[in-house]
């Protein structure tokens, strides 16, 4: 027990002794220090109650000054030093912390004395604590100037220091750091090494960076070198004098480029926001007495930019002392000129005087020096200025101003245009005048005066007067730097507290092939009102008209109202096509209305209305009189966006765009430097697109297939979506169309694509994308029942159920023609409710295409419609023209749904079927040969020509650019085709394009019960070619009641661009012959029903009685020059009489001439002296032919001796025998083989008109 009560009381008897050694301390220090303090420093101490802790050595007081309690040199709050245990324990006093709220030092407060100064303050370093922190600093100069400090903090960092603290440059929080390398340097006044960095707060592009290097003499004084770096400039200063202790009195300072752009954003970052001085006051203002130190220097610079202006090796000499600023020589040089002059600014207590002179002289630059200057666009040759004035005030001197100046140079643009400068300053007392200032640009010239006037309340006025300028070369170059949108129009508060009047007239003015044929405009400011209104005319008589009112009244917000009138003008003409509208005038009102006590809260708060008319002619014919289909009424509501105090943007509400065919009502924004820059969502209860489309539309006519993908690429970013209750598209009507679109440089992206017609629907999505040129399709849709009838116009689906699958298609190309060309994708479509009930064919659509080295191959796994399903590949070749290959690998083929298709389309009042251009060339043609084709059939008709408009074939031109536009190379193999005429299998068919050559070549194993094959060409190098031949055995008609077989060959060519003109040029032979069957005389081709009763039933009596059955016939018809004849006549013979006979048809003439007679079988015998009681002629137009009344034998005779070509008895006695025979079909045939065999005519070579004996 008594071992631990004696530590306990040792322990007490430490903490008594502590706490009373503070107090003891507190109390001598209280008494002591300010008296030891003050007779240390040599100026009066006083120091507030301190506190003090032993075991810490901290010493703390509310309050210490040095100097007059009323009148302080230095005043420190809540100050706190601490020492250090082991400092004093070596026997050293060092203070180790400082500490304090505020700091106020006053200078000019400060004692001085006459002694020397010191030359080694290494003293002071033990009362340099290792860390002070204040709170704030204050830095009294003089009764103008002091300067304030935030959070300052000094860090010892052996062997050096650094310093940071806060302070305001203009209003602009700014930081700086600075280290010093040696403290010890510092103190024994040695080489000095110190680096600054400073950067405005939150701006990090303000950073400047600043080495300081400070020596000693070698007698005495020193030397200073200063390297500053900021905003990706440098600069180096060499300063100094040779005294100690006083200010530098020579320096030279070299800035190797100069950007004064780059200059201009470096102080701005380190000027604060504010609103402008009162210009009225600052002219009121005395100038200040420059009483300098005596200085004199040197700046040069390699080079100064500003923009693309460049200015070469550019001196400043300049000197200051008590009376002012002297510059006695500045130079630089020009791409255009050597710049040099003088500067003299004299400064007492009665003001300054001013008097400066510059001129330039003409100068070639050096090869080494030609491309600095390549961005250069003014070139300045020669001029002169000068200037002389002298005031108490600034607007004193600003109005005692004289002197003049002229320049001239050129703008260096597309071309080189002359400019030249001059004006004249002009001391009327009280005003500041410009008089006579003369600006000349290429053609054209501006005018104009000014002047500052006015003793209580100054106006600054002026006119100008333009004609004939063009105003292209001054419009910028486009700053990839710049900041998004437009700046506040601030000038319109620009010299505030002056009065603004200015009167504009130009003429004559051009700005991106805009041309301005007149401009009034006029700009008031006073301090009760601004007003700026402008009426510019353009060409065509277009006119915008601009008012802006403002009333200002004091204390008050300012009302403000900005209206735009436009009556036709060219939105277009004046951004170079770049309009949304090309070919457009609009016409209507924008009315703008704000309120507001700065630019920004005006600008802010300014909403308006737009009511416009946009007139847009596709055919830019702007002499016609306007159709409503042209016009679109535009209205809205509108207000500004801003960002900062740059206006970025327009946010439109309540928007609505109608015209006769359309509507479009909804929002949208558009916002420079938003990502995206436009945003609209959009409704609508009807749009019609083809006519939508032609807005916007220059020259259809112009292939437009890359530079439309071109325009894609380079779309903004935007983000639209549609909403369109109904839309037409190609004709045909979809509902409920839902459209999600984002586009963006290098990216267009479908997100939602969906519509829905009748009961059927499609929902899509896809995107292209661009890596360099090439452009990367995809596309994926879903098809829920739909009838693609409605926009596959060219295949006939009226009875297809409607189709379900999915659609994916990808692609490559730097065209929209190469995209569709290199196309790969996969179609899977097919119909799922096809039922006899629904009176519904199924359908199927299964294919995969994919690029290949030579273009795109499509492999068609199936397609099935209407009675067709064929499977086989497609080939593209990406030549020039391009080629087409493709094999069928079987299947069937049903013609009836396009043949019915046709039939039902054949309205002639239908003037756009809305086929493809394809589809209509082939049509043509197929007609075009059909026709041809089919004329040898129909030569059955007379001698008289046919009334005009009734012709057979027409004279209008047949398409033939289709045979050097495409080339193709068609080969395969169907199981059967069905028709309306007829009923094929086992079809072998193969066909080229090439060369502007069609050659094609078929045969059928089956054909309507029989077999046929033909071969065809064409040709066209400058008029259509056409080579027919081919043969068919034993074909029946299967569609009507004649069931009798059909054998022929036919062998033709024609030459021709119409179907007139092949008609008229036909040459070649046609054979035919008869099988035994049923005859339907009244279908007889090229004869009406009427025409072919009457004369059968001439023919043969009784015939009405009981259907005819043919047992032969047998007819061989030459044609030269479009005129066919049966030279061996026309046989036939049925179950009650022989027919023979003659035809004549004239192509040309469209006219027929046939004649007949027939004589009756039963107990006729062959002789040479039968009478023919029954005859019948036929003659006419080939489309409306009649029975000529009273045939005889005689006129039979005299025409029978024309048709046979003069054999004239021969002939008569052949047909008479044949007439009488039991068979005349076999007897014309052993006239043909006696007569026409015998010959060298290529047709003898077939085994039907010429079989072996």
């Amino acid at each position: 027990m008594k071992r631990l009560i004696t530590p306990g009381i040792a322990l007490l008897v430490l903490i008594a002794l502590a706490v009373s050694a503070n107090r003891i301390l507190q109390r001598t220090l209280d008494a002591e220090l300010p008296k030891l303090l003050s007779s240390q420093l040599g100026i009066a101490v006083t120091l507030e109650p301190t506190r003090t802790r032993i075991s810490t050595l901290t010493v703390r007081t509310p309050r210490l000054v040095m100097g007059d309690p009323d009148n302080p040199a230095l005043v420190a709050t809540r100050v706190m030093v601490s020492l250090n245990w082991s400092d004093l324990l070596r026997g050293e006093i060092r203070l180790r912390r400082a500490a304090g709220a505020t700091l106020m030092v006053n200078s000019s407060l400060w004692p001085g004395n006459d002694d020397p100064w010191p030359t080694d303050y290494r003293f002071l370093n033990p009362y340099l604590p290792d860390h002070i922190t204040l709170e704030s600093a204050l830095y009294v100069f003089d009764d103008k100037h002091s300067y304030a400090f935030k959070r300052p903090q000094w860090r010892r960092k052996p062997p050096g220091m650094t310093l940071q603290f806060g302070y305001e440059l203009d209003g602009q929080p700014v930081e700086l750091a600075a280290r010093l390398d040696s403290l010890d340097d510092l103190l024994r006044l040695a080489r000095v090494q110190m680096h600054i960095d400073t950067q405005a707060t939150d701006r990090e592009e303000s950073q400047v960076k600043a080495d300081v290097d400070l020596q000693p003499g070698e007698t005495s004084g020193y030397k200073l070198a200063i390297t500053v770096a900021g905003a990706g400039m440098t600069a180096a200063i060499q300063t100094g004098n040779s005294s100690a202790w006083e200010l530098p009195d020579t320096s030279s300072s070299h800035i190797p480029q100069l950007d004064i752009k780059k200059l201009l954003a470096l102080a701005d970052d380190y000027s604060a926001e504010s609103t402008a001085a009162d210009a009225e006051a600052f002219l009121t203002s005395t100038l200040p007495r420059l009483s300098l130190p005596e200085h004199s220097g040197r700046l040069t610079s390699n080079e100064i930019h500003w923009k693309n202006e460049v200015v070469l090796d550019a001196t400043v000499d300049f000197a200051s002392d008590d009376n002012g600023l002297k510059i006695p020589a500045f130079s630089a040089r020009g791409e255009g000129g050597l710049l040099h002059g003088e500067l003299d600014i004299t400064s007492s207590e009665t003001g300054w005087q001013l008097q400066g002179s510059a001129a330039i002289s003409a100068a070639t630059p050096g090869k080494s020096l030609a491309a600095k200057y390549m961005e250069s666009s003014w070139l300045w040759r020669e001029g002169n200025a000068k200037l002389h004035g002298r005031g108490q005030t600034w607007g004193a001197l600003l109005d005692s101003m004289q002197g003049d100046i002229a320049i001239k140079g050129s703008h260096r643009g597309a071309k080189d245009t002359p400019v030249s400068v001059t004006a004249v300053l002009d001391s009327r007392p009280g005003e500041f005048a410009m008089d006579k200032i003369d600006i000349r640009i290429g053609d054209g010239y501006i005018t104009g005066a000014a002047k500052l006037s006015g003793d209580k309340q100054r106006r600054l006025s002026g006119t100008i007067n333009a004609h004939h300028v063009d105003l292209d070369f001054l419009a910028p170059e486009p700053d990839p730097q710049a900041q998004p949108g437009t700046e506040l129009p601030t000038y319109l508060e620009i010299l505030p507290g002056i009065d603004l009047d200015w009167q504009l007239e130009l003429s004559q003015i051009t700005f991106r092939d805009f041309i301005v044929t007149g401009t009034r405009a006029s700009f008031l400011r006073n301090p009760e009102k601004l007003a700026v209104n402008a009426l510019v005319t353009a060409q065509d008589d277009a006119r915008l008209e601009l008012q802006l009112l403002a009333g200002i009244a004091p204390g008050k917000a300012t009302d403000v109202s900005l209206r735009a009138d436009l009556t036709r003008f060219s939105f277009a003409h004046l951004f170079r096509q770049g309009a949304p509208l090309p070919q457009s005038r609009t016409s209507g009102s924008i009315v703008f209305d704000s309120k507001g006590n700065t630019l920004r809260q005006i600008f802010e708060a300014m909403k308006g209305t737009a009511d416009l008319s946009i007139d847009h002619r596709p055919d830019d014919n702007w002499t016609r009189p306007a159709i409503p289909e042209d016009v679109l009424q535009v209205a809205g509501a509108a207000r500004l966006v801003l960002n900062e105090d740059r206006i970025t943007g327009l946010e439109i509400s309540d928007l609505a765009i109608d015209s006769i065919s359309q509507n479009l009502t909804g929002t949208a924004s558009i916002a420079d430097g938003r990502k995206p820059w436009l945003i609209a969502n959009l409704e609508s209860d009807k749009l019609d697109l083809a006519r939508l489309s032609t807005f916007g539309e220059e020259d259809s006519t112009a292939d437009t297939s890359s530079s439309s993908l071109d325009s894609l690429k380079q779309l903004w970013e935007s983000q639209i979506s549609l909403n369109a209750s109904s839309m037409i598209v190609a004709g045909e009507t979809l509902d409920k169309v839902r459209v999600e679109l984002a586009t963006a440089p290098n990216s267009v992206k479908i997100a939602r694509l969906d519509f829905s017609q009748d009961k059927g629907s499609l929902s899509s999505h896809g995107e292209i994308r661009w890596l360099n040129d090439t452009a990367t399709l995809s596309l994926e849709a879903r098809v829920t029942d739909f009838k693609v009838r409605e926009f596959l116009t060219d295949v006939p689906s009226a009875n297809v159920a409607p189709l379900s699958g999915t659609v994916v298609l990808h692609s490559t190309g730097d065209s929209v023609a190469s995209l569709l060309a290199s196309l790969n994708g996969d179609i899977k479509l097919a119909s799922t409710n096809a039922s006899a009930e629904s009176g519904t064919t199924p359908g199927e659509i299964d294919m995969v295409a994919r690029r290949t080295d030579y273009g795109m191959e499509a492999d068609i796994r199936r397609f099935r419609w209407e009675g067709t399903d064929l499977a086989g590949k497609i080939r593209y070749h990406n030549t020039t023209p391009p080629l087409v290959e493709a094999d069928i690998n079987g299947g069937s083929l049903s013609l009836l749904p396009w043949e019915a298709d046709k039939s039902a389309a054949a309205d002639p009042s239908d003037k756009d079927s809305g086929e493809s251009m394809v589809a209509k060339t082939a049509k043509a043609s197929v007609d075009m040969v059909g026709n041809v084709l089919m004329a040898p059939l129909r030569l059955i008709s007379g001698p008289r020509e046919a009334e005009p408009g009734e012709k057979l074939f027409t004279s209008t031109p047949l398409p033939k650019e289709w045979l050097g536009r495409y080339q193709a190379r068609i080969k395969g193999r169907l199981d059967s085709v069905k028709s309306r005429e007829a009923t094929v299998s086992d079809l072998e068919l193969s066909g080229s394009l090439l060369d502007g050559e069609l050659t094609v070549e078929a045969s059928a194993g089956k054909l309507n019960g029989g077999s046929a094959s033909m071969k065809m060409n064409i040709t066209a190098p400058d008029v259509i070619a056409l080579t027919v031949s081919g043969i068919f055995i034993n074909l029946t008609g299967d569609n009507s009641k004649s069931n009798f077989a059909r054998s022929g060959y036919f062998d033709v060519t024609s030459r021709g661009d119409s179907q007139a003109e092949l008609a008229g040029n036909l040459n070649g032979i046609v054979y035919l012959e008869l099988g035994a069957g049923n005859l339907d005389y009244s279908k007889m081709m090229l004869l009406t029903a009427d025409v072919a009763t009457t004369a059968f039933q001439t023919l043969i009596p009784g015939i009405e009685k009981k259907p005819p059955e043919l047992k032969c016939g047998v007819t061989l018809g030459i044609f030269k020059d479009g005129i066919g004849k049966t030279p061996y006549g026309y046989a036939a013979r049925t179950h009650q009489a022989n027919l023979v006979g003659q035809v004549e048809i004239n192509l040309k003439k469209e006219t027929i001439h046939l004649n007949f007679s027939s004589s009756s079988r039963k107990g006729v015998g062959i002789s040479i002296g039968n009478v023919f009681s029954n005859t019948v002629e036929i003659e006419g137009p080939l489309t409306d032919p009649k029975i000529i009344p009273n045939a005889t034998g005689i006129l039979w005779r005299g025409w029978a001796a024309v048709m046979t070509g003069g054999l004239s008895v021969f002939g008569e006695s052949m047909l008479k025998r044949a007439l009488a025979s039991e068979n005349p079909c076999l007897t014309v045939q052993k006239h043909i083989h006696k007569e026409f065999c015998t010959t060298d005519n290529p047709a003898t070579s077939s085994p039907l008109v010429c079989p072996p004996a």
